[in-house]
């Protein structure tokens, strides 16, 4: 179980409180950053790019499922969409949409 758990990464989709500039990553307030295991990886204009971006780095071979876990922010049709998408873009995945209903993240997704 704890060798399964490390190969899981983590992404979580967020809204830039305030400008900054970490790990050479410029954000600006109101901005939609992604931050991956824990660092922060892109800031972008949308969940969409932001989510399109740090999932790109973190696809392939050996990943195949896609968890999306929507937040207390997001609505079932908005998370419905986002999967709708990714299915397209990351065809050799599956797609898992889960209500997470987490506070200040609009998603956590998983992938393994």
């Amino acid at each position: 179980m704890n060798d399964a758990l490390t190969d899981v990464r983590t992404i979580e989709i967020t809204t830039a409180v305030r400008s900054t500039e970490i790990g050479g990553v410029a954000v600006e307030e109101g901005q939609t950053i992604a931050v991956v295991d824990d660092e922060l990886k892109v800031a972008s204009g949308s969940p969409e790019e932001a989510l399109d971006a740090a999932l790109d780095e973190l696809t392939g071979g050996s990943t195949s499922l896609i968890t999306l876990y929507y937040g207390a922010d997001a609505t079932a049709e908005q998370a419905q969409a986002t999967a709708a998408h990714l299915r397209e873009r990351y065809a050799g995945h599956e797609i898992e949409v889960v209500a997470g209903g987490q506070p200040h993240y609009l998603y956590i997704v998983s992938l393994e």
